[in-house]
């Protein structure tokens, strides 16, 4: 007795079309039309123990069907067929569905071995199946000799994860602990256009594996007003899955996921919350990130290796501080919430190069390309809210200071460097109710 079952079905049908004028030219030549629809069905049933003695557990199933389909066009003007050779009656198209199925047993618990040490046990098997019917239709690409073929494959990928813990309480106000922990990522498929070279050698990507270890301290200070986190971490990953571009020939790329031989990561996050009073409170969080390619050859551009390069979208440093300040209206019922936040970031590279400039016009004319800066965002929000938390309503601005930052670099079919910026200043209003 005691036991509980629990079960979680959901389903999600997504569709999208993207339309991108890919040569971004005041003249129209070339607009790639895509469409993506997945339709999703999970399924998961959980056995949980009782909530009395030292060992407690969730034991469970988990059942996971996808269906995909991509399908890509690319439409050309007759002045890209004179330019280009490419065949407007004949576009450029890729057609393609993937399915997945997916079936998971997994476990979790713990065994409180005395009033201070607790172990945590878990794993986690996972079996996966992909299969492609997927068609490339280049006969009217012209100059960009993009290929024509019809590839049916199937790909499983299983993997065993475990995790185990060993916390040490102090008393009830701190304790530690220590932890290891794998997971995987399945491989796949690159459904993009690709020249005959990069067709014949195969679409597949392989499965990427990670184990991690972490070192941890918590507690509470300062009569519970003081609560805190410091952990270290490390993370060994094996054919590490990365976005890529492959170089067609003429400044023409393509993107690709290829899989990189080793990556290695370590950090160390803080998090604390401060309770000056009452009504008012302090929150902050740090964290110091090192993550670089421990093995990529070929990786980096025209096949250089990449090895010792930083991670893609990797922020050395970034932290934030926060306060927030609560004012009763007994008289309304309700409170007066007040927060500004405050967060920043370091540089980072977009891609596996690492470049920090690109030759625009071979006269010493750059363009920022392979990297954004560091940056420092300001939030405010101010709210009226029921006492009870039935209601709000709420005023809200974000990068107060109306910051110019850039999110993303980025480089096109064509070659073309693109520039992803950040929302600018931006203001707002929400009301809500719960009932």
């Amino acid at each position: 007795s005691g036991f509980a079952l629990r079960s979680i079905s959901a389903y999600r049908d997504s569709q999208i079309q993207y339309i991108n004028d890919t040569d971004y030219a005041p003249i129209d030549l070339i607009v790639i039309d895509y469409q993506d629809e997945y339709t999703q069905l999970s399924q998961e049933f959980q056995i949980i123990s009782p909530d009395e003695g030292a060992l407690k557990y969730v034991a469970g199933l988990y059942l996971y069907q996808q269906e995909s389909d991509s399908v890509r066009v690319v439409n050309s003007s007759g002045s890209a067929d004179a330019l280009f050779k490419t065949d407007s009656s004949n576009p450029t198209t890729t057609d393609g569905t993937v399915d997945t199925d997916s079936v998971a047993v997994f476990l979790n618990g713990s065994y409180q071995i005395n009033d201070n040490w607790k172990l945590g046990l878990g794993f986690r098997w996972s079996e996966e199946t992909k299969e492609v019917d997927w068609m490339l239709n280049g006969l009217g690409s012209g100059v960009f000799f993009i290929d024509t073929g019809h590839v049916q494959d199937e790909r499983t990928d299983s993997h065993f994860s475990p995790t185990i813990n060993l916390n040490y309480a102090f008393g009830e106000d701190m304790n530690t602990y220590i932890k290891y922990s794998s997971g995987y990522k399945s491989g796949g498929f690159n459904l993009d256009y690709v020249n005959a070279g990069a067709l014949a050698a195969g679409i597949r990507f392989d499965k990427e594996t990670v184990e991690s270890y972490e070192i941890g301290f918590k507690g509470r200070a300062l009569d519970d007003r003081l609560s805190f986190s410091l952990a270290a971490f490390s993370a060994d990953y094996e054919d590490y899955q990365v976005n890529q571009f492959v170089d067609l020939g003429g400044g023409r790329t393509s993107i690709t996921i290829r899989n990189a031989a080793e990556v290695e990561t370590q950090g160390v996050e803080f998090e604390f919350t401060l309770l000056l009073s009452d009504k008012f409170k302090l929150m902050g969080s740090a964290g110091i990130l090192d993550a670089e390619f421990a093995s990529y050859p070929g990786g980096a551009a025209a096949g250089a290796d990449a090895t010792g390069n930083s991670l893609p979208y990797v922020a050395e440093f970034s932290g934030a501080l926060g306060a927030q300040y609560f004012h009763p209206l007994p008289e309304w019922g309700a409170e007066l919430m007040v927060r500004l936040d405050y967060t920043y970031s370091d540089d980072f590279y977009t891609d596996a190069n690492n470049s920090r400039e690109y030759d625009l016009i071979k006269s010493g004319t750059t363009v920022q390309y392979g990297w954004v800066d560091a940056r420092d965002l300001i939030h405010a929000r101010i709210a009226l809210q029921g006492e009870a938390g039935d209601w709000a309503v709420s005023l809200w601005g974000r990068n107060l200071a109306d910051e110019e930052y850039l999110t993303d670099t980025g480089r096109d079919f064509f070659g073309t460097l693109r520039h992803f910026s950040g929302t600018p200043r931006t203001y707002g209003m929400e009301v809500e109710y719960n009932f």
